[in-house]
């Protein structure tokens, strides 16, 4: 079986997200123009939140967000990550993902994206994963359909308009064959 806690990618080492990370992505958090397309910047109160919610998750259900590094360099890339939550009223595992910018547009974020729904199809033995984003934020909702996606309906997340895509095991299996 694939260790989940820490693989690779082409271009990326991944790793669960412990403790450590908080720094990295409080910072990436931080940054106006990554946070454009995420809702905003996030206060450190509201960052240690979230933080907190991600490793919970962890210890919950034995996946969550991993913090991306680049191969070569090391350096702090992201984060991406399988998650529980609701929408519409309904349970769903979301698929995220979040660069800094300093690595946007070079087809991170679609390889990520491939290989954690390889996780979660192949490991976690999911039916279907979602994935959602501003209407607005073209090259996430492009990742999604380079990732196999399928835009499914317009929604609110957090008092804020959102696209929903999904993915189902069976088109994902037909796309991976």
């Amino acid at each position: 079986m694939q260790d989940i806690e820490q693989f690779a990618t082409a271009r990326l080492t991944v790793e669960r997200l412990r403790e450590e990370h908080f720094d990295d992505l409080f910072r990436m958090w931080q940054d106006l123009k990554v946070m454009a397309t995420l809702g905003g910047v996030r206060g450190e109160a509201v960052a240690r939140e979230k933080f907190g919610l991600a490793l919970d998750h962890w210890e919950r259900y034995s996946f969550g967000i991993w913090a991306l590094r680049e191969k070569i360099t090391g350096e702090f890339a992201g984060h991406s990550g399988l998650h529980h939550f609701e929408i519409d009223g309904w349970p769903e595992i979301d698929l995220g993902y979040a660069l800094r910018a300093e690595f946007w547009g070079k087809g991170l974020a679609t390889e990520i994206a491939k290989a954690v729904l390889s996780i979660g199809f192949g490991i976690l033995g999911c039916e279907h994963i979602t994935a959602i984003a501003l209407p607005a934020n073209v090259a996430s909702r492009r990742v999604m359909e380079k990732a196999g996606f399928q835009y499914e309906r317009d929604t609110v997340y957090r008092d804020l308009p959102h696209v929903l895509y999904r993915i189902r095991r069976a088109d994902y299996l037909k796309q991976t064959a």
